[in-house]
């Protein structure tokens, strides 16, 4: 007789990986907000270095929407105003941790925020 196994312990008998390998990709939005006085070869050069990271992971950018310069709710770095730029991308949910690494030692930028898109 076969010994029980259990699909909690020993994953689906399908093949699961117990969650260590999500390889399927997800929608997100990444709201980014540059410093105000960047000239627009610096802002397409920095926005090219995300598109590339993404891009390079795997993932596609579906939609990058620059909003210009807008007044921000509070002084960030002695700012009032910043650059926003809305990218519109798809990418596996490990590379979100490492694109949260890259964008935080990015000098030029002021504030982001990676949001998933859920149906």
């Amino acid at each position: 007789m076969p010994s029980f196994r259990s699909w909690r312990t020993h994953g689906d008998v399908r093949g699961q990986t117990r969650g260590k390998e999500d390889s399927n990709m997800r929608d997100y939005e990444i709201v980014t907000i540059f410093q105000p006085d960047l000239d627009e070869a610096l802002l397409n050069a920095n926005i090219d270095k995300i598109k590339s990271w993404i891009s390079d992971s795997g993932g596609s950018i579906e939609k990058v929407d620059l909003w210009g310069k807008r007044r921000l709710a509070y002084p960030i770095r002695k700012q009032l105003d910043g650059l926003y730029v809305l990218l519109k991308v798809q990418m596996a949910p490990a590379f979100t941790s490492e694109l949260d690494r890259n964008l935080r030692f990015q000098e030029p930028l002021m504030r982001f925020m990676i949001a998933s898109l859920e149906d």
